[in-house]
Order: structure tokens, then C-alpha cells, then sequence
């Protein structure tokens, strides 16, 4: 996938309040309601940013599947989210790309050791940070 030209000075915008809505729900582990949120901008955003909102809403799929016992759909999607996000890193619209990614990377090496059904350590539970201006 290619990523225009122009991410960096879309990035270089504030985060939008649906973004800020959906860190908040990520934040709390609401990871379906952020998958929501984040899924009513993108499908109506057009800017060079719409792959990072799908890389973010991805890894907050994943991890709801791995709560429901889905380790399978939980790895595709954390895998194919960082792979979107990463290409915003390291900060995006005030989101820290960069920590979020090692984060979710984390999460990954620990689901290939991790028993299907283990529910996933709180010290290994991905945040989200917005980045320092």
C-alpha cells in the first residue's frame, strides 16, 4: 500500500474529536466501541490519513477478538494494523505511532506463546499516548 505524500502535513493536524473519542475507548478497553468510532471517520475521511485510523481501528479489533477467545483473528488483525500504523510513526494527529506500534508488537510475541483461551496480562495491555507537541 502507498501512503501520499501528504500524510506528514495531515498528521501535522490536531487530532480530530472522534480520534480523541476513540483513544478514550481504546484507553478503557472498549475496544469495540473504539473500532466503531474510529470506523464513522474513516469511511468518511479521503485525506492521506485514512490508513492510519484503519491501522488503529485493526489493532483495536484484534485485541476484542482476543477477548472473546479468537487468538487466530486476534494476530491477523494486530498484524495487519501495525502494519498500517507503523507508517505514520512516529506521532500522528498527537497519537504516539511509535509506542502504539512497539506496544501491539509486544502483544503479538506474547499470543504466540500464549495459551488461545489465556486472557492478556494487564502489563501487556496496549495504550494509547498522545504525543508532546
Amino acid at each position: 500500500m502507498h501512503v501520499s505524500r501528504d500524510w506528514k502535513s495531515a498528521c501535522s493536524l490536531p487530532p480530530p474529536p472522534a480520534l480523541l473519542q476513540a483513544v478514550a475507548e481504546f484507553n478503557a478497553g472498549q475496544y469495540f466501541q473504539c473500532h466503531e468510532t474510529l470506523e464513522a471517520l474513516w469511511l468518511a475521511d479521503v485525506s492521506p490519513v485514512r490508513d492510519f485510523y484503519k491501522g488503529i481501528i485493526q489493532i483495536a479489533a484484534g485485541l476484542y477478538h482476543r477477548e472473546n477467545g479468537n487468538a487466530r483473528g486476534c494476530a491477523k488483525l494486530l498484524t495487519r494494523g501495525t502494519g498500517y500504523a507503523e507508517r505514520f510513526a512516529p506521532h500522528c494527529q498527537g497519537v504516539d505511532v511509535t509506542g502504539l506500534v512497539a506496544m501491539t508488537r509486544a502483544v503479538l510475541d506474547w499470543c504466540a506463546t500464549a495459551a488461545p483461551d489465556a486472557g492478556l496480562p494487564a502489563h501487556r495491555v496496549p495504550r494509547i499516548t498522545l504525543a508532546a507537541d
